[in-house]
Protein backbone atom coordinates (compact mmCIF):
# COMPACT_ATOMS: atom_id res chain seq x y z
CA UNK A 1 0.00 0.00 0.00
CA UNK A 2 1.32 3.41 -0.97
CA UNK A 3 2.01 5.68 2.00
CA UNK A 4 0.43 9.08 1.56
CA UNK A 5 0.82 12.28 3.45
CA UNK A 6 -1.90 14.75 4.13
CA UNK A 7 -1.68 15.95 0.52
CA UNK A 8 -4.20 13.20 -0.39
CA UNK A 9 -6.90 15.15 1.50
CA UNK A 10 -8.14 18.55 0.33
CA UNK A 11 -8.76 20.14 3.73
CA UNK A 12 -9.68 23.47 2.16
CA UNK A 13 -12.92 22.11 0.72
CA UNK A 14 -13.69 19.95 3.75
CA UNK A 15 -16.26 20.62 6.47
CA UNK A 16 -16.14 20.70 10.26
CA UNK A 17 -19.02 18.62 11.67
CA UNK A 18 -18.21 18.80 15.38
CA UNK A 19 -15.54 18.26 18.00
CA UNK A 20 -14.81 16.80 21.39
CA UNK A 21 -12.26 17.86 24.01
CA UNK A 22 -11.24 15.20 26.54
CA UNK A 23 -8.41 15.77 29.02
CA UNK A 24 -5.39 16.64 26.83
CA UNK A 25 -6.93 15.46 23.53
CA UNK A 26 -9.00 17.19 20.87
CA UNK A 27 -10.90 15.31 18.17
CA UNK A 28 -12.29 17.21 15.17
CA UNK A 29 -15.03 15.42 13.24
CA UNK A 30 -14.83 16.25 9.55
CA UNK A 31 -16.30 15.55 6.16
CA UNK A 32 -13.10 15.33 4.11
CA UNK A 33 -12.68 15.91 0.39
CA UNK A 34 -10.32 13.22 -0.93
CA UNK A 35 -8.04 13.75 -3.91
CA UNK A 36 -7.72 11.12 -6.65
CA UNK A 37 -4.42 9.97 -5.07
CA UNK A 38 -6.14 8.81 -1.87
CA UNK A 39 -6.64 5.01 -1.65
CA UNK A 40 -10.31 5.48 -0.66
CA UNK A 41 -11.12 7.91 -3.49
CA UNK A 42 -14.17 6.82 -5.47
CA UNK A 43 -15.51 8.27 -8.72
CA UNK A 44 -18.53 10.53 -8.24
CA UNK A 45 -21.34 11.99 -10.34
CA UNK A 46 -20.00 15.44 -11.23
CA UNK A 47 -23.51 16.70 -12.02
CA UNK A 48 -24.79 15.72 -8.55
CA UNK A 49 -21.73 16.05 -6.29
CA UNK A 50 -18.73 18.34 -5.82
CA UNK A 51 -16.26 15.57 -5.01
CA UNK A 52 -15.48 12.35 -3.16
CA UNK A 53 -16.16 13.02 0.52
CA UNK A 54 -15.47 10.66 3.43
CA UNK A 55 -16.10 11.05 7.13
CA UNK A 56 -13.02 11.37 9.27
CA UNK A 57 -11.56 12.20 12.66
CA UNK A 58 -8.53 14.43 13.19
CA UNK A 59 -7.06 13.52 16.58
CA UNK A 60 -4.62 15.80 18.40
CA UNK A 61 -2.89 14.37 21.47
CA UNK A 62 -1.37 15.63 23.71
CA UNK A 63 -2.73 19.16 23.33
CA UNK A 64 -0.79 21.71 25.35
CA UNK A 65 -2.87 24.77 24.39
CA UNK A 66 -6.12 25.34 22.50
CA UNK A 67 -7.67 28.50 21.08
CA UNK A 68 -10.90 29.02 19.17
CA UNK A 69 -13.01 26.09 20.42
CA UNK A 70 -14.96 27.51 23.34
CA UNK A 71 -17.37 24.65 23.97
CA UNK A 72 -15.98 21.31 25.14
CA UNK A 73 -18.12 19.36 22.69
CA UNK A 74 -20.40 19.74 19.70
CA UNK A 75 -21.63 16.36 18.48
CA UNK A 76 -22.12 15.91 14.74
CA UNK A 77 -25.84 16.11 13.91
CA UNK A 78 -27.45 13.73 11.43
CA UNK A 79 -29.98 15.29 9.05
CA UNK A 80 -32.52 12.56 8.30
CA UNK A 81 -34.03 14.47 5.37
CA UNK A 82 -30.72 15.01 3.57
CA UNK A 83 -29.21 11.69 4.76
CA UNK A 84 -25.97 13.39 5.77
CA UNK A 85 -24.31 15.13 8.69
CA UNK A 86 -24.92 18.87 9.04
CA UNK A 87 -21.89 21.09 8.54
CA UNK A 88 -20.96 23.54 11.27
CA UNK A 89 -18.60 25.43 8.99
CA UNK A 90 -16.32 25.05 5.96
CA UNK A 91 -12.54 24.84 6.33
CA UNK A 92 -10.93 27.70 4.38
CA UNK A 93 -7.24 27.26 5.22
CA UNK A 94 -5.14 24.95 7.33
CA UNK A 95 -1.55 25.62 8.39
CA UNK A 96 0.81 23.05 9.89
CA UNK A 97 3.49 24.99 11.75
CA UNK A 98 6.09 24.04 14.36
CA UNK A 99 4.18 22.46 17.25
CA UNK A 100 0.74 23.74 16.24
CA UNK A 101 -2.00 23.52 13.63
CA UNK A 102 -4.10 26.53 12.71
CA UNK A 103 -7.49 26.01 11.04
CA UNK A 104 -9.34 28.95 9.54
CA UNK A 105 -13.06 28.40 8.99
CA UNK A 106 -15.85 30.64 7.73
CA UNK A 107 -16.43 32.01 11.23
CA UNK A 108 -13.48 31.16 13.48
CA UNK A 109 -9.75 30.59 13.82
CA UNK A 110 -8.80 27.41 15.69
CA UNK A 111 -5.25 26.94 16.96
CA UNK A 112 -4.20 23.60 18.43
CA UNK A 113 -0.75 23.27 20.03
CA UNK A 114 0.29 19.65 19.75
CA UNK A 115 3.46 17.84 18.62
CA UNK A 116 1.61 15.10 16.72
CA UNK A 117 -1.75 14.43 15.05
CA UNK A 118 -3.55 11.42 13.63
CA UNK A 119 -5.99 11.48 10.73
CA UNK A 120 -8.50 8.62 10.57
CA UNK A 121 -10.59 8.34 7.41
CA UNK A 122 -14.04 6.64 7.45
CA UNK A 123 -14.68 6.92 11.16
CA UNK A 124 -16.22 9.45 13.47
CA UNK A 125 -16.08 6.95 16.30
CA UNK A 126 -19.00 7.25 18.66
CA UNK A 127 -21.47 8.90 16.28
CA UNK A 128 -21.49 6.81 13.11
CA UNK A 129 -24.40 4.36 13.24
CA UNK A 130 -23.30 2.52 10.09
CA UNK A 131 -20.64 -0.01 9.17
CA UNK A 132 -17.61 1.61 7.60
CA UNK A 133 -14.62 0.12 5.77
CA UNK A 134 -11.41 -0.39 7.69
CA UNK A 135 -10.14 3.08 8.57
CA UNK A 136 -6.98 4.47 7.04
CA UNK A 137 -4.74 5.84 9.79
CA UNK A 138 -2.17 8.49 8.99
CA UNK A 139 0.01 9.67 11.88
CA UNK A 140 2.36 12.52 11.22
CA UNK A 141 4.39 15.04 13.19
CA UNK A 142 3.30 18.67 13.11
CA UNK A 143 6.92 19.61 12.23
CA UNK A 144 8.40 20.43 9.74
CA UNK A 145 6.11 23.31 8.85
CA UNK A 146 3.65 22.74 6.01
CA UNK A 147 1.05 25.08 4.63
CA UNK A 148 -2.09 24.24 2.68
CA UNK A 149 -3.92 27.29 1.35
CA UNK A 150 -7.13 27.82 -0.53
CA UNK A 151 -8.20 30.86 -2.47
CA UNK A 152 -11.88 31.67 -2.35
CA UNK A 153 -13.13 32.96 -5.70
CA UNK A 154 -16.48 34.73 -5.69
Amino acid sequence: MKTLGIEAVDFTDSYLLGWKKVHDSVVLFLELLLTEEHPQFQPFDEEQEYGCYKLGSFIFNPVTQLQGLHQSEIKPRWNETLKEYEDITEVNEIFFENEYVQIETDDSLITIYCPEAELIIASIGWVIPIDVPKPVHQRFPISPPQTIRATVVS
